[in-house]
């Protein structure tokens, strides 16, 4: 709820619309895959603002109440004449050991920094040093027996190929009973997986190596069907989530998406008044019946 000085807003001269966003321009998402600011009773589903009516002031905005592995500046501006605020907010990979049985992921979630050990040899991987090296990260979750993961592989390494230089893959088996690393070798093999592909067991198998941390992100995106594929953006945000095969054309279309130079937001320039500062606060976690003012 939007507040000045602790008083709820409900008498205005003008109208702002506020977007709350990560780096790159993306709507910031709560757990339900909504826009946070969709609680607002003026929330606007066309442009994922919120409005709200300000008497002329120059503010300074706190937002608290975002979802985690987003922080906010210490505060934002707004400034008379405004009509469109950008709220452009920061995100940054979780630790895995904050990720728990009820961890669960959506569009617009900050992933967990978690580590995969290839089942192809020892080399183990975690996604903050892709992230590192590359633009953006493909989770793809498949299984051996997997009609439809067959049929997309040629074309995901197609893509790949094309805009390997600025992306990683990491493969996620998401069935329990592909514990043989010469089953999953052997399903690779006619696709020509490239080796710098990380391809891990997902899923706690039947047999589990206990030297193995299993990480069973399949479960935390509510589905273990396969194929499935999610990007990961600079920032650690999902940013992209396609179930089903994926033909080798919408796979081309979507890394030159993730993997431009011009997808990435910019810091919004500081308004300037000599007018005097007042306070607004934004909780984007007060329940729906207390946001009635925005």
């Amino acid at each position: 709820m939007a507040h000045i000085n602790g008083e709820p807003l409900n008498i205005g001269l003008s109208s702002v619309k506020i977007a709350v966003k990560d780096e790159n321009g993306n709507p910031v998402k709560g757990d339900d895959g909504n826009p946070v600011v969709s609680n607002s009773s003026n929330f606007n589903q066309n442009d994922a603002t919120m409005t709200v009516a300000l008497p002329p002031a120059n503010y300074t905005v706190e937002v608290t109440g975002l979802p985690a592995g987003y922080t906010a500046e210490r505060s934002y501006s707004i400034a008379p004449g405004n009509v469109y605020k950008d709220l452009l907010i920061h995100s940054s990979l979780l630790p895995a050991s904050q990720a728990t049985d009820k961890t669960s992921y959506n569009l617009g979630s900050v992933m967990h920094d978690y580590t995969f050990k290839d089942v192809r040899g020892n080399k183990t991987v975690k996604l903050s040093d892709l992230l590192a090296q590359k633009k953006m990260v493909l989770l793809n979750f498949f299984f051996v027996s997997c009609g439809a993961c067959q049929s997309e592989m040629p074309g995901l390494v197609s893509a790949y190929n094309i805009y390997k230089d600025d992306m990683a893959v990491v493969m996620l088996d998401c069935v329990p009973y592909d514990t043989n690393e010469k089953i999953i070798s052997d399903f690779l093999r006619p696709f020509g997986v490239p080796q710098e592909w990380v391809v891990a067991q997902d899923i706690t198998p039947n047999n589990p190596d206990p030297t193995i941390n299993y990480n069973n992100i399949c479960e935390k995106f509510h589905s273990t069907s396969a194929p499935q594929n999610m990007i990961i953006d600079r920032e650690g945000v999902v940013v992209y989530w396609e179930i089903g095969s994926t033909s080798e054309m919408a796979f081309r279309d979507t890394f030159k998406k993730y993997t431009s130079a011009q997808y990435a937001g910019s810091e919004p320039a500081k308004d300037a008044s000599e007018q005097q500062t007042m306070a607004l606060r934004i909780d984007l976690d007060i329940p729906r019946k207390d946001k009635e003012d925005l």
